[in-house]
């Protein structure tokens, strides 16, 4: 049996209970007024496979200064990293992999990433422009990878577009992407091509409905393994009922059903959450059981803390 949690929907919980106790030291401090906006890229862990901990986790500070401490069951993560803009500086253990590294990646503009790791570095740089009202991003690269004995000098062309549309009751976004990495001293290119899909539907004020599917597929090989790109195909639905608020300070909140497939790996996951309604949290929350069908025939049980 595995016990998992899902970082992605732990994130507006967890930033609230630091919210809270900085809160109970009243007249302490105040808190930044983006801090909220700051735990969109904050990982909970919490598996008995890929151990316990969080990553990327903003401390309550004017300065956006983001604390990472994870205890897998092979090694232990930790780092600090500082954000301003569209920068960023990192230091640490990541995924086991000591990192120094500095990155600056607006939407457009002056682009420019600095990696070094052991016997590894990756440094580019480039520059970015939206066109159509930002809904087309082309960005061309140069950069050089040392990897051990190696030096690799590539070049990188990404190009993407996005289109949204929203209607009575329904929203349905698109995007494409295409990217090609090409290495000067052998020749050797690389191409990946993505697409995404995604959409909502209420039915009613109180259901909603959601789904997704992300791909890619790629030709070609990097010469460097940490820059290979790698094929998916992701699949994901669920429905939700919201219960009317009936005044009371705990209550039913919801309930929500969803189904997730990865096409190329084959694995299907099904999970259902009962959420509750607790007077002066801003999400439901509450238990959430999943069901995985893995490749090699095995079957995983899945208990985790959702909010909707």
């Amino acid at each position: 049996m595995t016990v998992t949690m899902r970082s992605a929907r732990l994130r507006r919980l967890l930033a609230l209970i630091l919210v809270m106790c900085c809160g109970a030291r009243a007249g302490a401090w105040q808190l930044p007024l983006d801090y909220l906006s700051r735990f969109g890229s904050t990982e909970v862990v919490l598996s008995t496979q890929e151990g316990f901990g969080v990553r990327f986790i903003p401390l309550p500070l004017d300065l956006d200064l983001r604390l990472s401490l994870v205890k897998a069951p092979t090694y232990l993560d930790y780092g600090l990293s500082a954000r301003k803009d569209y920068g960023e500086i990192r230091l640490g253990v990541f995924y086991s992999q000591p990192q120094f590294r500095v990155s600056y990646l607006p939407p457009s503009g002056l682009q420019y990433v600095g990696a070094i790791q052991p016997d590894y570095g990756d440094f580019s740089g480039g520059y970015a422009w939206q066109f159509l009202d930002k809904k087309v991003r082309v960005k061309p690269m140069l950069g050089v990878v040392i990897d051990g004995p190696r030096t690799l000098p590539y070049t990188l062309l990404n190009v993407s577009a996005n289109e949204s549309f929203q209607g009575k009751g329904f929203s349905f976004s698109v995007g494409v992407g295409a990217e090609v990495l090409a290495f000067l001293n052998s020749g050797n290119v690389q191409q990946a091509y993505s697409a995404s899909a995604f959409g909502t539907y209420k039915l009613t004020p109180q259901v909603s409905l959601f789904g997704y599917h992300i791909g890619q597929f790629v030709n070609g090989k990097a010469d460097a393994e940490r820059l290979q790109a790698y094929p998916y195909q992701i699949s994901h639905l669920s429905a939700a009922y919201r219960v009317p608020s009936t005044g009371f300070q705990v209550g039913l909140g919801g309930l929500r059903v969803s189904a997730n497939r990865s096409w190329l790996n084959d694995v299907t996951t099904v999970t259902g959450d009962v959420l509750f309604r607790i007077d002066g949290l801003p999400a439901l929350l509450g238990p959430s059981v999943g069901y995985r069908w893995n490749p090699d025939g095995t079957r995983t049980w899945i208990f985790s803390l959702a909010s909707m």
